[in-house]
């Protein structure tokens, strides 16, 4: 007998309700270098702070979620401080494989995350590599090389992960918003809030890495470009679970059009904002 329908029963809604999200048995590089300052801070929405002109990035593939089937993730993130805390903003998601790791991920927190077209990662021997490609832009493309960082002042960002085992809390900034049309189909945007989210890291492996070459092609719908890489610092091929445990606090937040606009790019493309893409597919 099929259970094929869309009336998911109460035992199933509940089953929802239960769930703590964990990404186990993720693998894949790290990496981190310095950028424009500048850049940081025209990304970065209020009340969040920078406090170094460094961006970070991930790429793994996530094989046993427990919300998704498995997926390629792909994260570009800023650290900076709120309150006094320092913690992570993502800035851009990307992934491949799966429509319930994007949508769960928009729709609960808020976060920035889109489909690419393409994410490569792989490894052979010691180099390793990983690139994506979004509405036909080579928007990252990395190589590394396994052995040693290209500066070792990148240790202290990495932090406790650089030594697993060990496990290690972390905190990431996420917004949130209301998005509504009224009759007259004009969109608007209400109900922000900063949310501030805990979770924590159990690094089994990590291997320090040499950034070799890091490109990143200019796009309207995807900016990774505009944090050029002013000085490698090193990354990491990595074996990790992630635990997605919650949101401790949740801010509302005084929203203009400038900060509004910082938090749409995530999330949506150029035509959203009036200027058209044109894909012409075979």
């Amino acid at each position: 007998m099929s259970n094929c329908t869309y009336a998911r029963s109460a035992q199933d809604v509940q089953g929802m309700y239960g769930t703590v999200g964990q990404m186990n048995n993720c693998e894949g590089v790290f990496a981190a270098w310095q950028t424009d300052m500048d850049a940081i801070q025209k990304a970065l929405p209020a009340p969040l702070m920078a406090f170094m002109p460094v961006v970070e990035m991930y790429c793994v593939n996530v094989y046993n979620p427990n919300f998704s089937t498995p997926y390629l993730e792909a994260a570009l993130i800023i650290p900076c401080l709120y309150e006094g805390q320092i913690g992570l903003y993502p800035v851009s998601f990307m992934l491949t494989g799966t429509d319930n790791a994007v949508f769960v991920g928009r729709d609960q927190l808020g976060m920035p995350k889109k489909h690419a077209d393409s994410i490569n990662l792989y490894r052979h021997g010691s180099h390793l590599h990983t690139d994506i490609t979004r509405l036909g832009v080579k928007i990252f493309d990395l190589d590394m090389e396994v052995g040693s960082y290209n500066d070792d002042m990148v240790e202290q960002l990495f932090g406790d992960q650089s030594n697993p085992p060990t496990v290690v809390d972390g905190l990431d900034y996420f917004f949130k918003f209301d998005m509504d049309q009224d009759a007259a189909a004009r969109i608007a945007v209400s109900n922000v809030r900063l949310l501030s989210y805990h979770g924590n890291m159990n690094y089994k492996a990590w291997e320090e890495a040499e950034i070799i070459s890091c490109s990143m092609q200019p796009s309207d719908s995807d900016p990774w470009a505009m944090f050029p890489v002013l000085q490698p610092l090193g990354g990491s091929w990595t074996t990790l679970d992630i635990g997605l445990l919650g949101t401790t606090k949740s801010d509302p937040v005084d929203a203009d059009d400038e900060l509004i606009g910082k938090l749409l790019s995530g999330k949506y493309d150029s035509p959203q904002f009036g200027l058209p893409t044109r894909m012409f597919l075979a």
